[in-house]
C-alpha cells in the first residue's frame, strides 16, 4: 500500500534506469544472494527436529510480514533480507523433510 500511495523513490524520468525505484528492485537482488544463509540452514538442519525448524521459519516469515508492513522503505531492506532467509529455509526444510519422510522413491 505503501508503494501505491506514495510510490518508490524516482530519480530519473526513465524507468528502465537502475536508479529508478531502487528499493523495488532490491528485493530481487537480496533474494539472489540467498546462498549466503547456507551455513545457517544447514546448521537449523543437523542440529534441530523438524518441528523446532518449522516454529523457527513460521517465526522468521511473521517478522518479515511485521517489517514489511513498516512505513519506511529503508526499514523495509531488512525485510528483503529476511525474505531471503525465509525462502532458503522453506526450500530447503520442505525437501529435506519429504526426503527423510518418505524416502528416495517417492521424492
Amino acid at each position: 500500500q505503501l508503494l501505491a500511495e506514495k510510490g518508490d523513490i524516482k530519480f530519473t524520468t526513465n524507468p528502465n534506469d537502475w536508479t529508478d525505484y531502487v528499493y523495488t528492485r532490491l528485493a530481487g537482488w537480496f533474494n539472489a544472494f540467498g546462498f549466503i544463509w547456507f551455513p545457517l540452514v544447514q546448521y537449523m538442519l543437523t542440529e534441530y527436529s523438524w518441528s523446532v525448524d518449522y516454529i523457527l521459519l513460521a517465526c522468521v516469515n511473521i517478522a518479515v510480514l511485521a517489517i514489511i508492513m513498516a512505513r519506511s522503505l529503508e526499514v523495509q531492506v531488512i525485510g528483503f533480507t529476511l525474505l531471503s532467509m525465509g525462502r532458503l529455509m522453506l526450500f530447503s526444510f520442505h525437501h529435506a523433510y519429504v526426503l527423510d519422510a518418505f524416502g528416495i522413491q517417492f521424492f
